[in-house]
């Protein structure tokens, strides 16, 4: 399990949007990947245009939390980060997630720690601290958006997308079974998806959970309720 990181910790970010401009533009082919031989990625990779997004978990408004990018070129940005992400062909571990508020920050600040992470934000924000605690300008992690370019990644045992607006479906776990025989845990697959204001979300939610829990090696549910394994969002 990943350390919990207090709020003023920095992360290892990517910015998803200005390296493919970059690469696209000047012919530069700025790369995070390091091969077969890496075996664990943690990674935030942020700024990815998202015009699917409309809200926060909270049903409250974007402002700062989200940029202006051109949401013409989201798929051909994502497919370029896929690309990169899927030389590293030895990787057992793939940490895509937000940062995990520690309990120290939260008697700190002295917030509700039952609350979802969007209140814990504005909370945050209250006390002067504008901190994005989910990932919404994240990977789709869908089909649509390239995810079949990691099909390479063969060994992958834990796949870590916590707090982050991803989109992932029932069809994206069945790939995930085929494509990664070697998963045995999956962190923050299921979301309440309210930032898309779609009420078939909380459908393709239930359908997501359904799967997981009838997967022959157990495969972990992370949604925050009583019966998860991990107890994060």
């Amino acid at each position: 399990m990943d350390r919990e990181r207090g709020i003023r910790e920095t992360s290892v970010e990517t910015h998803a949007f200005s390296v493919f401009m970059e690469h696209t533009n000047g012919g530069r082919d700025r790369s995070w990947a390091l091969g077969p031989g890496t075996t664990h990625l943690q990674m935030q990779i942020i700024g990815v245009p998202r015009p699917d997004v409309l809200c926060r978990d909270n049903y409250g408004d974007l402002d700062w939390r989200v940029e202006t990018l051109d949401g013409s070129r989201r798929f051909d940005v994502q497919k370029w980060v896929y690309e990169q992400l899927g030389r590293m062909t030895g990787l057992t571990r793939l940490s895509l997630g937000a940062i995990i508020i520690s309990w120290k920050d939260v008697d700190m600040f002295n917030l509700d720690h039952t609350s979802n992470v969007a209140d814990q934000e504005d909370e945050l924000e209250a006390w002067g601290q504008r901190c994005k605690l989910v990932n919404l300008q994240c990977l789709v992690f869908s089909l649509e958006s390239g995810l079949h370019l990691l099909s390479g990644l063969e060994e992958l045992e834990e796949l870590d997308v916590r707090s982050t607006a991803h989109r992932s479906c029932a069809e994206e776990l069945d790939w995930m079974y085929v494509h990664w025989p070697e998963l045995k845990q999956i962190n923050g697959l299921v979301t309440k998806r309210v930032w898309a204001e779609d009420d078939d979300q909380l459908m393709v939610r239930d359908e997501v959970k359904g799967r997981m829990r009838r997967h022959p090696d157990g495969i972990g549910c992370s949604y925050h309720d009583e019966t998860s394994r991990y107890y994060t969002v």
